[in-house]
């Protein structure tokens, strides 16, 4: 065993919350497929919400067919 070995399992650890931190508001961008886009729906007025709910159901009719 080096010692090395505690500052490896260190910087290891430290990437992977880094990583998983990252993925995690990536996934709050308010786009169609993302978790963001449902949280944005709570706060938008319903005649946007609207407007925003047929531009995702288009968004993801597109991605069907390419």
């Amino acid at each position: 065993r080096s010692t090395l070995f505690p500052y490896t399992t260190l910087f290891r650890s430290s990437m992977m919350v880094l990583i998983s931190m990252s993925l995690g508001v990536f996934n709050l961008l308010p786009i169609y497929p993302l978790d963001g886009s449902r949280i944005l729906g709570y706060f938008l007025p319903v005649r946007l919400l609207q407007r925003f709910e047929q531009a995702g159901g288009e968004a993801n009719d597109r991605m069907i067919l390419s």
